[in-house]
């Protein structure tokens, strides 16, 4: 018995494309977001 559809692996590319502006928003913040923790000390250690 087969069945009567086919799910294909990939992502479909209009959602793949309308994903990408938010992977570079998201990114972006990210990366700020990591500077600004790396000028905080860490726990345990003296400002």
């Amino acid at each position: 018995m087969t069945a009567p559809f086919e799910v294909l692996a990939e992502p479909p590319r209009a959602v793949d494309e309308w994903l990408a502006s938010y992977r570079l928003l998201w990114e972006s913040r990210l990366d700020d977001l990591e500077r600004h923790l790396d000028t905080m000390p860490d726990e345990g250690e003296a400002p």
